[in-house]
This record gives C-alpha cells, sequence and structure tokens, in this order.
C-alpha cells in the first residue's frame, strides 16, 4: 500500500467514523462498527439463523431516464433471516450512526427503497 493510498483509507470522513482494512483479506470498511456488524452477521450465518449474506447491495430506485443517470440506494447488508420452517424474510441493513440517519438524501432513499420494496425489511443499526 502506498502512503497516498494509506492516507486516503485512514483519512476521517465528514462524520467522523475510521475507515479501516481488514488485515486478513484487504476488504475496506467505511466504519469500525460496520466491520463489526459484518463479524456478528457472519456468525449467525455460520449458526444457521441467517442465509445469503452480502456486502453493499444496490438496489434500483429511479430507472434511467433521458438525461439523467438511474438512481440506487446501496446498503451495507443483505440476508435471508430464517423464520423456523416457513420461508425466510428478506433484509437490507444498513450500519448508520445518529448524525447520518439525519441525512435529507439518506431519508429520503430510506423511503423510496421501503416503498418500493416492501417485501424486503428494511433495518437500521448503529
Amino acid at each position: 500500500m502506498t502512503v497516498d493510498e494509506y492516507r486516503k483509507l485512514t483519512k476521517r470522513n465528514k462524520y467522523g467514523n475510521n475507515r479501516t482494512v481488514d488485515d486478513a483479506d484487504g476488504t475496506r470498511w467505511d466504519s469500525d462498527g460496520e466491520k463489526a456488524r459484518w463479524a456478528e452477521l457472519q456468525l449467525l450465518e455460520k449458526a444457521g439463523r441467517i442465509t445469503n449474506l452480502e456486502r453493499q447491495i444496490s438496489y434500483l430506485l429511479i430507472p434511467k431516464q433521458p438525461g439523467e443517470q438511474a438512481a440506487y440506494a446501496k446498503w451495507d447488508f443483505a440476508y435471508v433471516e430464517k423464520n423456523g420452517d416457513k420461508n425466510g424474510k428478506q433484509v437490507a441493513e444498513d450500519y448508520k450512526s445518529a448524525i447520518t440517519r439525519q441525512n435529507k438524501d439518506y431519508i429520503l432513499k430510506r423511503k423510496l427503497f421501503k416503498q418500493l420494496y416492501p417485501d424486503i425489511e428494511f433495518r437500521e443499526t448503529t
């Protein structure tokens, strides 16, 4: 890793969280909390309580229009939560600080997502 790459990675963002890299596999994380939540979800998957665990999943909110790009919401995690013998519940989860959850753009994306994807439960974790 070059000095410039290290500086960019360790630079604090506007919300004050520290970006980090997982030394084991080089995965980049937006915060230590997001990295810790991923580890928790991996344990739940190994225990069989969730399946199909994925990171950084994009959901289409507004299709491409003439002269405009499509708009997406990218959530940190997606998985299926098992419910006994029944089909599992799809979950999209985003790790956000209290400050970020007050951001107007974030709120709008969250509302659009809930409207367009009513079968997917949206969760915020901190």
